[in-house]
C-alpha cells in the first residue's frame, strides 16, 4: 500500500533551518525566504529532517495549500521515482549520472527526451518520463549512450579541476585575510570575497573538505572551555563572521564560549562584554551588544547607545543595516555582496 509523501515534497518546496527561531520553516528553494516570510537558514538534511516534530505553522498551512494545488502524490515505486524527489538541488550533469545509474540499478528503459539527448527514465511501455519533464522518444541506442557516458566523464574532470582551483584560492585567499585585517582595504576585501565564494564552492562539492570541517566542529565541541573574541569559536572562521569583526575592529568583542547563550538571564558571566556576532547565511549577521554575559536592548538605558554604535559601524561600511527598533536586541546587517566576476 503506497504512503503518502511528505508535505514538502507533496508541496514541491524544501524544509530549511530558522535563521533566529527554534520551529524549521518551508521555502521554495534554499536562497528565498520562508513561505511565512521569515529569514531561514539552510536546508535540512535528512537526518535533521527525521528528528522534526512539527514546522513553522503558517509555513505549513501555506505548504498544505501548495500541496491540494498539485497533483496527488504517493511514495515512489522505484529507486529513479525516488531519486527524482531529491533531484532539485542536483547539478544537471550529476542528475544526468544519477538517472543512467539508478536506471540500470531499477531495470528501468532508458530513453531521451524528444528535444534533447540527455538521458531519462521510463516504465517499459510508458509513453512519458519519470521524472514528468519530457516525453518518451525512444530508447537509448549505442552511440547515445556512450555519448551519455563521455559526458558524465567530461563533468566530473571538470569538477575535479574546479575542486583542486578552489582548494589553492581558498587557501590564498584565507592567508591575505588573516594578515592585516582592514576593511576599507580593497585588496583584503576582494580577498574575502574569494575566499567566501571557495568555500561555499567546497562545502557543496568537495567531501574532503566537508569531512574535514566536521572533524574540526567536533574538536571544538570536544573542547568546551575553548572562547574566542567576538563570536563564539564555532562561528569564529565564518566569512560573514570575519568580515563583521573586522567592521567592529577598534570596539570591545565579548570572549565567548559556544557554551555561552547571551540570551539566558540564568547564563551570565559578568566579566563577558562587548560585541558577539553571529551568521544567519546568505551574507547576512546578527550583531549583539554584551554587558554582564546578556545580550542588551537598545530600550537599555545604558548599554542601548553601544548596540547603536554597532549599527552605525556597519552603515558606515557600506552594509545594508535593517532598522533598529526600541525593542532591538541585535544589529541585523547584510554584508555587501561579493561579485563573482571580479574574484
Amino acid at each position: 500500500m503506497p504512503h503518502a509523501l511528505p508535505l514538502h515534497q507533496q508541496a514541491g518546496i524544501i524544509p530549511v533551518r530558522s535563521a533566529s527561531g527554534v520551529l524549521p520553516h518551508y521555502a521554495q528553494s534554499a536562497v528565498d525566504k520562508a513561505l511565512c516570510g521569515r529569514r531561514t537558514g539552510t536546508r535540512l538534511t535528512d537526518a535533521e529532517l527525521a528528528d522534526v516534530d512539527r514546522f513553522c505553522s503558517p509555513c505549513t498551512k501555506a505548504a498544505e495549500k501548495l500541496a491540494a494545488e498539485r497533483p496527488a502524490a504517493t511514495e515512489p515505486d522505484s529507486p529513479l521515482t525516488a531519486a527524482r524527489c531529491s533531484a532539485d538541488p542536483i547539478e544537471p550533469g550529476e542528475r544526468s549520472a544519477e538517472i543512467l545509474a539508478l536506471a540500470e540499478a531499477a531495470d528501468q528503459v532508458l530513453v531521451h527526451d524528444r528535444y534533447t539527448s540527455d538521458p531519462h527514465g521510463a516504465a517499459p511501455g510508458e509513453t512519458s518520463t519519470l521524472c514528468h519533464e519530457g516525453t518518451v522518444s525512444g530508447k537509448l541506442d549505442e552511440e547515445q549512450s556512450a555519448l551519455s557516458g563521455e559526458r558524465e566523464k567530461a563533468a566530473q574532470v571538470r569538477i575535479d579541476r574546479l575542486i583542486s582551483e578552489a582548494r589553492q584560492t581558498a587557501e590564498e585567499a584565507g592567508a591575505r585575510v588573516r594578515t592585516n585585517p582592514d576593511a576599507t582595504d580593497p585588496e583584503w576585501k576582494a580577498a574575502l570575497n574569494r575566499l567566501t565564494i571557495a568555500v561555499d564552492y567546497l562545502a557543496k562539492h568537495d567531501p574532503v573538505y566537508a569531512a574535514e570541517a566536521n572533524r574540526a566542529a567536533a574538536e571544538l565541541e570536544a573542547a568546551p572551555a575553548a572562547w574566542t573574541r567576538g563570536s563564539a569559536p564555532r562561528h569564529s572562521e565564518h566569512p560573514d563572521v570575519i568580515a563583521a569583526r573586522t567592521v567592529l575592529a577598534g570596539m570591545k568583542g565579548a570572549n565567548l564560549t559556544d557554551e555561552h547563550d547571551i540570551t539566558d538571564p540564568a547564563d551570565t558571566d559578568v566579566p563577558v562584554s562587548g560585541f558577539a556576532v553571529e551568521p544567519r547565511g546568505h551574507g547576512l549577521v546578527a550583531a549583539y551588544w554584551i554587558e554582564r554575559g546578556l545580550a542588551r536592548r537598545r530600550d537599555d538605558g545604558l548599554h542601548g547607545p553601544c548596540l547603536e554604535a554597532v549599527r552605525d559601524r556597519f552603515a558606515d561600511a557600506g552594509w545594508a543595516v535593517e532598522p533598529l527598533r526600541l525593542s532591538s536586541l541585535c544589529v541585523f546587517a547584510h554584508r555587501p555582496q561579493p561579485d563573482p566576476a571580479r574574484a
